[in-house]
């Protein structure tokens, strides 16, 4: 996609609930479309990203998402995180999903 072309981008990461378990987004992939997606949206565009932590490679791709969010200069973007109150992995105990939202400004 060529920039500002897109009002929203939704990632929804991990595996497929059901599905195959070792086939999931994995960090490398999902910051290289992530950053892609933030080039896509146009001006007051959003970049979803629903995180799962409850596996190994799930934990790592959120803390790279996070970082990614904390690291955007607040006069370009507004960056969300919320994270549910009530629903934890029942095998790690970790709150999960954690959405990320981020919102071009300019």
């Amino acid at each position: 996609l060529g920039g500002g072309v897109a009002r929203v981008v939704i990632f929804n990461l991990g595996y497929l609930p059901g599905g195959d378990k070792t086939i999931c987004t994995v960090t490398e992939g999902t910051m290289r479309a992530a950053r892609a997606a933030m080039d896509a949206v146009s001006v007051y565009g959003c970049v979803s990203l629903t995180c799962y932590a409850g596996h190994a490679e799930g934990k790592v791709e959120q803390e790279e998402v996070l970082s990614l969010a904390r690291s955007l200069p607040v006069q370009d973007w507004s960056s969300y995180v919320l994270e549910w109150a009530n629903a934890r992995n029942k095998k790690t105990g970790t709150y999960a999903p954690l959405l990320v939202l981020l919102q071009r400004l300019r």
